[in-house]
């Protein structure tokens, strides 16, 4: 399953928070695993799309009225086998201020800074999801990707969109990957390392939840 999710900013920007986009995918996974409520789960969100996974995964775990809807939360959430991130802002990201300063002057083509604000350095909202979604899934294996290649911007080198102490979390496993922040969810093909490394990663946590080894995972474009 890909969950395409419009959280563009720049232009006619969406009036919808994070908790917003959070029910959409949580949502989704109830919907498509109805057949299947207990298959082992693998999440993998680029960028923002790891602040949406967690999101979706913290709402699962609050209280609701509908019994039916908290019990198909409850399979998901006990169903998770591990969670990719890739060049997640766990910590937040430098460009977040440049992004605000655009949206200062693009205001009137509907560019919004509502989502930003989960991108800034040391943003409290970040920080709140980031305590309440270790309460509840701190013992789901999880791995946090980073970039390491500058990324090109009007052909000039910039520094990384994520830097590694943003997209890593203190005492989680980490692992860099030879790409820029737009490559981490893009392969070649399958020889493609970035591809083999995740793959790997998919395997060991599905093997570990099942005790069965999967052998087919495969290659895509990918998206959050």
């Amino acid at each position: 399953m890909t969950f395409r999710h419009n959280s563009g900013w720049r232009y006619k920007a969406l009036v919808k928070d994070l908790p917003d986009y959070g029910k959409q995918l949580l949502s989704a996974l109830r919907a498509i695993r109805a057949t299947e409520p207990e298959r082992p789960l693998i999440l993998v969100g680029h960028s923002f799309g790891g602040l949406l996974i967690e999101q979706a995964l913290v709402i699962a775990k609050r209280p609701t009225t509908d019994e039916r809807i908290a019990h198909q939360n409850e399979y998901l959430t006990n169903s998770l086998a591990g969670i990719i991130f890739l060049g997640t802002p766990h910590a937040g990201s430098g460009y977040s201020t440049l992004g605000k300063l655009y949206c200062l002057f693009h205001y009137w083509d509907g560019a919004s800074t509502t989502l930003l604000r989960y991108l800034d350095v040391e943003s409290t909202e970040t920080e709140r999801l980031e305590d309440e979604f270790l309460a509840s899934f701190d013992r789901v294996p999880s791995i946090d990707y980073h970039e390491c290649v500058p990324n090109t911007i009007l052909g000039f080198n910039v520094n990384l969109i994520v830097t590694k102490s943003a997209a890593t979390r203190a005492g989680r496993t980490s692992e860099a990957l030879d790409t820029d922040h737009f490559g981490l969810n893009k392969f070649e093909n399958e020889k493609d390392d970035s591809y083999k490394k995740i793959k790997h990663t998919i395997v060991e946590f599905t093997k570990a939840k099942t005790g069965r080894l999967v052998t087919e995972v495969r290659a895509s474009g990918g998206s959050d």
